[in-house]
C-alpha cells in the first residue's frame, strides 16, 4: 500500500488525474489457506486503498474496466489455489463471492508428476466446480513456463478429452467464463503456429 500511495502521489504531482492514476495501479497479494483471514486481508486492503485515493479527491469517470456488474472490483485467484497444497479448497471457496473467479494457470505443472492426461487435475477441476460452481473456474496455461514439460495443446487438451466434465462445463472452463469475467468482446483469431500448438 505504501508503494501504491507513493506512486499515486508522484503521478498526481506530474499532472495525471488521480482517478485515472488510481485505476491503473494494481496490487498483487499472496494467499494462504486461512479462508477468513484472507477475506479480512482483502477487505482491509480495499478499504485502505479507497481511503488513500479519496484523499486525492478523484473525479469518477464510471468506466473502470476492472469492475463487475455491481461496480465491485473483480479478482481472479491464480494457479487454481495451489491445488496440490493442503487447504487449497479454502481458496476455491473465495470464488463464492460474486466477483471472484479461480484461474487454472499452472495446474498441469502442479500435477506434472502424474503427467498427461493429468487425471488428478481434472478431479481437482471437478471438485472446484462442486465447491464454487461451473461459472467460477477458468482455464489458464502458465505458458511459456510449462514449455519445457508439455506443449500448449496439452495444456488444454486434457480437459477436452476428459469424460469427467460435461460439454457445458468444458465450454465454460475453456473460454466462456474468462470471456465474461474479463469482459472480452472482440477476440482476435490468432495464427496457427505448428511448433507451439502441437
Amino acid at each position: 500500500m505504501a508503494w501504491g500511495s507513493e506512486l499515486l502521489n508522484r503521478l498526481t504531482e506530474a499532472g495525471i488525474d488521480p482517478a485515472l492514476a488510481a485505476k491503473k495501479i494494481k496490487f498483487n497479494f499472496g494467499i494462504r489457506s486461512n479462508y477468513f483471514l484472507e477475506i479480512a486481508k482483502f477487505r482491509a486492503a480495499r478499504w485502505l486503498w479507497a481511503e488513500i485515493v479519496k484523499a486525492y479527491k478523484p473525479t469518477c469517470h464510471h468506466d473502470c474496466p476492472n469492475e463487475g456488474p455491481d461496480n465491485a472490483c473483480r479478482c481472479a485467484v491464480g494457479h487454481f489455489g495451489m491445488v496440490t497444497r493442503p487447504g487449497w479448497q479454502q481458496q476455491i471457496r473465495l470464488a463464492r463471492h460474486p466477483n471472484v473467479r479461480i484461474e487454472s494457470g499452472g495446474i498441469t505443472w502442479l500435477f506434472n508428476d502424474e503427467f498427461y492426461p493429468f487425471t488428478g487435475a481434472v478431479w481437482a477441476i471437478n471438485e472446484a466446480i462442486a465447491l464454487a460452481g461451473p461459472e467460477k473456474v477458468m482455464w489458464g496455461s502458465d505458458y511459456p513456463r510449462t514449455i519445457t514439460a508439455i506443449t500448449y495443446r496439452m495444456s488444454y487438451d486434457f480437459v477436452l478429452k476428459s469424460k469427467l466434465l460435461t460439454e457445458e462445463e468444458k465450454t465454460l472452463f475453456l473460454g466462456e467464463n474468462a470471456r465474461n469475467f474479463y469482459q472480452l468482446t472482440e477476440l482476435v483469431e490468432l495464427p496457427y503456429i505448428k511448433n507451439m500448438l502441437e
